[in-house]
């Protein structure tokens, strides 16, 4: 059950995010780091092959923006990936504060 909810929640947020989605990038690996109380949002840290399709100025952490609409949810799905070791991807659109902006989290 909890799978199908997973599954759900992703495709909410890809179908309520903007339209420039589509021409995001992504990455996938599994999270080796994340860091709170930047100021800006959650900072992660994935293992494997740093994607970076907009050529931010960072290119060690991907960011989670704190006023993203589905901060919560997407902070809950990375989190738990991190607790259980899982695989995780992310999906990739923009800079901010220098840092590629995740809009979308699936594992």
């Amino acid at each position: 059950m909890s799978r199908i909810f997973s599954v759900g929640a992703v495709l909410a947020i890809f179908l309520t995010s903007s339209s420039s989605t589509l021409a995001a990038g992504s990455a996938t690996g599994t999270i080796s780091s994340v860091a709170g109380d930047y100021n800006s949002g959650m900072l992660v840290k994935l293992s494997g092959p740093f994607a970076n399709p907009d050529n931010c100025a960072r290119t060690d952490w991907y960011i989670l923006p704190d006023n993203h609409p589905h901060a919560q949810l997407l902070q809950a799905i990375l989190l738990s990936a991190q607790a259980g070791n899982r695989l995780i991807g992310v999906q990739l659109d923009g800079c901010v504060d220098n840092f590629p902006r995740i809009i979308a989290a699936w594992n």
